[in-house]
């Protein structure tokens, strides 16, 4: 599950019920699962080159660029869904519908087989939109449809976060993760949903910042497989997408928690993390409930107006989980 191999590897089985879905998505399921080697193969593509050519640090506008570049290449070049290479005044960016075509590929023709098994109509619309926006390195239309899903298994695919970018935090990498809905779980959720504008109304009058109550779909599910980042980097809890601000404060987010994935590391490794730390009475009161409740809270404020732009550079993802931590937890008390 990482590339470091002087960290200890825990193996844990991952627990998925697929009982509750339809023959047809039974189908689906397995045919999505055969994309993941190919997320998997994309991901380490771009994991053994970088997304911008190594330049020498001498403009005197934009340092990390050679003379002789442009604002408005500068800007280009900042394509969330390119690769930029070459070297002094010749730079060129290659869409990532290009650079990655053969993997990409590949995934396009088993993400529309499955939309020709599922049930759901509105995640047949996703899976053939997501499909065109591999192939045309757009991907606005594709993310709103993913906002609309209404499903029993659901996938978040695609090029999502920009960790592995350590000089700009802008090039994005590739991952997937595959799941089923978990319908108890998602209960306790639309409590939360129920709240989530009015929390986001409250934070803007008490700090004085423009409050725009936005769609805010939230689903707990089971994880099936993962692949790309989202195996060989970071394993995640939970997920607030899409990231580009544009359709955010039009379309608003989605909240997706893993609760198997969420079960697995609370076992393995937060309790023994309280259970070293934490004295023995307050051990006690340290539950799944409580910690489940908290990364709610922390994928809530991801979504709400307050946000910081793409003016913070290489800090915003760091400033994105700070409001989210901070946010998260008043949020519980607020409730």
């Amino acid at each position: 599950m990482t590339r470091n191999a002087k960290l200890p590897h825990i193996p844990y089985q991952i627990r998925v019920n697929l009982d509750r879905l339809s023959a047809g998505d039974k189908e689906a399921v397995e045919i999505l699962q055969t994309a993941m080697p190919f997320v998997n193969s994309v991901f380490l593509a771009q994991s053994t080159q970088p997304f911008l050519a190594p330049g020498e640090i001498f403009h005197k506008e934009f340092p990390f660029w050679p003379k002789g570049v442009t604002q408005e290449e500068v800007s280009n070049f900042m394509n969330p869904r390119t690769v930029v290479m070459g070297s002094g005044e010749s730079l060129e960016e290659t869409p990532y519908s290009v650079k990655y075509k053969e993997g990409l590929a590949k995934i396009c023709e088993l993400l529309r087989q499955a939309a020709k098994k599922v049930s759901s109509d509105s995640f047949r619309t996703f899976l053939i939109s997501r499909a065109s926006s591999f192939e045309s390195n757009d991907y606005e239309q594709s993310e709103i449809n993913w906002l609309k899903v209404e499903s029993a298994i659901e996938i978040i695919i695609g090029f999502y976060e920009s960790y592995a970018d350590t000089r700009f935090g802008v090039k994005t990498t590739m991952e997937a993760v595959l799941g089923v809905i978990t319908p108890e779980k998602n209960e306790r959720l639309q409590l939360f949903q129920s709240y989530a504008n009015a929390f986001d109304a409250w934070l803007g009058n008490s700090f004085q910042f423009e409050s725009s109550p936005i769609l805010c779909p939230m689903v707990a599910l089971d994880v099936v497989e993962s692949a790309g980042g989202s195996l060989y980097e970071i394993v995640p809890m939970a997920c607030c997408l899409p990231n580009e601000e544009n359709i955010r404060r039009e379309f608003g987010s989605k909240k997706c928690f893993f609760v198997n994935s969420m079960e697995a590391k609370f076992e393995v490794i937060t309790t023994e993390i309280a259970r070293r730390v934490l004295p023995p009475h307050s051990q006690e009161l340290f539950t799944f409930r409580g910690f489940f409740e908290a990364t709610i809270g922390h994928e809530i404020s991801h979504g709400l107006s307050f946000h910081f732009d793409s003016d913070f550079r290489e800090a915003c993802d760091g400033l994105w989980g700070l409001k989210a931590d901070v946010f998260g937890l008043q949020l519980i008390y607020w409730f």
